[in-house]
């Protein structure tokens, strides 16, 4: 009984020692599971992994070249991240590629194990959202988390140098996947949050670009990952996530690089359209294919002639039909505008007369919702500067000085300006813009001569992300513009010749008219001298009738020759000093100027040189300007002479009432007249001497303010000249 109870004994102290080398056993399998072996549920090396992952660091390799190449050439900091983030990317990939197929690679004279590589990949993996978070703050203005991402980034980076990767690779991969997921996704939060606090168009549809395609990236990213391990070996999952990446890098390189904001929708739509075609001309490629025999090099090589053939005819009526349907599908506002744009060259050659041409411009463009406001400001000879012209919409000034920034930047600049593109220009053009709340100004040149320019606005806010324009629409306003100039400037031709014509018959009919009264108006004048000298014109108020006769019949033979005036051709022009005559016409309108308590100043440029004209012409053009600045009730008439870079600049300015804005294109009109007993020849005879004399006369008035005219003349010369010079 003894002994059969201690063999008993012995037997379960056996099989409990068998049960606890059982149990260290399964234990030890289980800490099996967290390596790299017991993890990966096949061993098996997919050759789409490995050519996915070398293209992406091909392309991530070309994105970094180029973009500290941009660094150094422009001197900018993003670009510098931009290049490091690229070049850690790539290495990343060299690594991964080394740990996913377990072999050692030789470079140079170095050799990169799979141990290295697994310990490599997973540190370079937590150093990318450091190098991430550095570029997004340069480019979105935030610095918060870039000191809180590089503690963690640094922490994971220690941990990871001196744990057991190798041993444990399942735990180390899972966990460093999970910290860039995390870091990635606190980036795209932050980004969310500028996207929809900030007022800067920029950065609004910056931030909107790169948030899309961070959240493309990190999602293909992660179920690439879960492909290349097979945790799912039941789905075939697709391995794009990397190419993806170095793709949306490249697309960084351009946003930063470019001047100009691409327009979100179109850049997505072109990446879908490139998708797409792949897809058809691959599948047009292998249904080709698909025919040839293992062993028919024949057919082979025919099918593959007829495949590309069939490509190259379909791929540009394809991609043109795909951009069709998309724009009409998905961007309806776009599709309207560029088909609005293709019909209105035709509305703009029907027009008759520059109002017309103008109506048809700027009511035309607002047909589509894309625009909502627009504004055409042309040159106006009379007035010497650019006029808004009716029905422009832009809540703005009527009219843009020959001196305003816009006009200055425009007269070198012949290329459309976009206010995306403002940190190219000068500060003073760039506040001009958002000053007059436009998204696009188009200059309108003929020649070198800046005749106009044309103001487009595509949002009521600053603040919508696609109010940019895209190329095709920037391509076809460019040649609308080019129509609008050639129509202009035949219209312009066309109404110079009719109003020559108009004014040639005009001169005639008031040489023939002024003939024709100013002989009996002669006999009237003479017979009212008489009766005023006659004994017999006792009565005074006889005597008050006549000499009201006699001013009357002056007024009108004053207006007689004023229409002979104007009809009258110039004389040869002859050499004069201008001083001289400024000093002998102010003595003439000084009784005037005593009547109506007016005081007349003189300024003239010492040692002025003469120049070319008509004295008694050009006295006569200063008298009449001074004696209607006298009329004007001003108490200071101030007539100045000085040098210009075109000749010599003779102005009359008063402090006056002023004149109403709608008044001053008019006023050089014939017959067009303010006053009541005015003819309305006076200024327009004025300007043709000056005409006639090369010169050019123009006019600056504001209310309350005063009147300023301002002529400018040749000199006589050579030596004159080099003395502007």
């Amino acid at each position: 009984m003894v002994e059969n109870s201690k063999r008993d004994q012995t037997i379960v102290s056996l099989q409990l020692n068998y049960k606890s080398i059982e149990i260290a056993e399964s234990m030890t399998d289980l800490g099996s599971i967290l390596d790299w072996e017991g993890f990966r549920t096949s061993t098996e090396v997919s050759a789409v992994v490995i050519q996915s992952t070398i293209l992406a660091m091909l392309i991530s390799i070309g994105t970094s070249i180029i973009s500290f190449r941009a660094a150094l050439q422009k001197k900018s900091a993003a670009m510098v991240w931009l290049g490091a983030f690229c070049a850690t990317y790539a290495l990343w990939n060299l690594f991964y590629l080394v740990s996913y197929t377990q072999r050692d690679i030789s470079l140079a004279e170095t050799t990169l194990t799979a141990t290295a590589a697994h310990r490599g990949h997973l540190i370079l993996g937590v150093i990318l959202p450091l190098i991430a978070a550095k570029f997004i703050s340069l480019i979105f203005f935030s610095r918060r988390a870039t000191s809180r991402m590089f503690v963690a980034s640094v922490t994971a980076v220690i941990i990871l140098y001196y744990s057991p990767v190798e041993k444990y690779y399942f735990l180390a991969n899972a966990l460093t996947g999970t910290f860039i997921l995390i870091c990635f996704s606190s980036l795209a939060f932050g980004l969310f949050r500028v996207y929809r606090t900030t007022e800067n168009l920029k950065l609004k549809t910056r931030s909107y670009f790169v948030l899309v395609g961070l959240a493309v990236c990190a999602l293909f990213s992660l179920v690439g990952q879960i492909r290349a391990e097979s945790a799912i070996p039941l789905i075939p999952l697709p391995y794009v996530g990397n190419i993806l990446t170095a793709v949306f890098l490249y697309f960084l390189f351009q946003m930063v690089a470019n001047p100009r904001l691409r327009e979100i929708r179109e850049l997505m739509l072109r990446g879908i359209r490139i998708l797409l075609l792949t897809l058809i001309l691959s599948s047009i490629f292998l249904s080709l294919l698909a025919w040839v025999g293992k062993e028919d090099a024949e057919l082979f090589i025919f099918n593959t002639f007829i495949a590309s053939f069939i490509i190259l005819s379909v791929l540009e009526p394809l991609r043109s039909r795909m951009d069709t349907f998309f724009l009409k599908q998905f961007i309806v506002d776009r599709y309207e505008f560029e088909e609005l744009l293709k019909k209105l060259p035709k509305r703009l050659r029907g027009a008759k007369t520059v109002p017309d041409l103008c109506e048809a411009i700027l009511n035309g463009i607002r047909e589509s919702g894309r625009i909502y406001q627009t504004g055409l400001f042309l040159w106006d000879q009379n007035a010497r500067d650019y006029r808004l012209v009716e029905p422009s919409n832009l809540n703005f000034k009527t009219s843009l000085e020959v001196d305003h920034p816009l006009i200055a930047f425009f007269k070198g600049h012949p290329d459309p300006l976009l206010l995306e593109q403002d940190h190219e220009v000068p500060v003073e053009v760039q506040e001009a813009l958002r000053e007059m709340h436009t998204h696009m100004a188009i200059p309108l040149h003929r020649q070198d001569e800046l005749l106009g320019i044309w103001l487009l606005r595509t949002s009521l806010r600053s603040t919508n992300p696609y109010t940019s324009f895209s190329d095709q629409e920037i391509s076809r306003l460019n040649t609308l513009s080019a129509d609008i100039m050639s129509v202009l400037d035949q219209l312009q031709h066309f109404e110079g010749q009719e109003r020559q014509k108009k004014l040639a018959a005009l001169g005639e009919m008031s040489a023939a008219l002024a003939h024709e009264i100013r002989n009996p108006l002669g006999a009237i004048h003479g017979a009212t001298q008489l009766l005023e000298t006659s004994p017999s014109l006792l009565n005074s108020e006889d005597r008050e009738c006549v000499g009201i006769l006699r001013m009357e019949v002056d007024r009108m033979q004053k207006t007689v020759n004023q229409y002979l005036n104007f009809a009258r051709t110039q004389e040869e022009p002859v050499s004069i000093f201008i001083d001289t005559l400024l000093r002998k016409m102010i003595q003439e309108v000084q009784p005037k100027a005593d009547r109506t308590g007016t005081r007349l100043l003189l300024d003239v440029q010492p040692e002025i040189p003469p120049l070319m004209s008509d004295p008694l012409k050009l006295e006569q053009v200063l008298f009449n300007l001074t004696q209607n600045a006298c009329e004007a009730f001003s108490k200071t008439v101030t007539v100045s002479a000085s040098l210009a870079p075109q000749g010599m600049l003779i102005s009359v300015k008063d402090d006056g009432p002023g004149m109403p804005a709608d008044v001053l294109p008019n006023v050089f009109t014939p017959l067009f007249t303010t006053k009541r007993a005015g003819s309305g020849l006076g200024l327009p005879i004025c300007k043709k001497i000056i005409d006639s004399l090369g010169g050019s006369i123009s006019v600056e008035s504001r209310l309350n303010v005063g009147t300023t005219f301002k002529i400018l003349l040749p000199l006589a010369g050579e030596k004159a000249a080099r003395m502007v010079n």
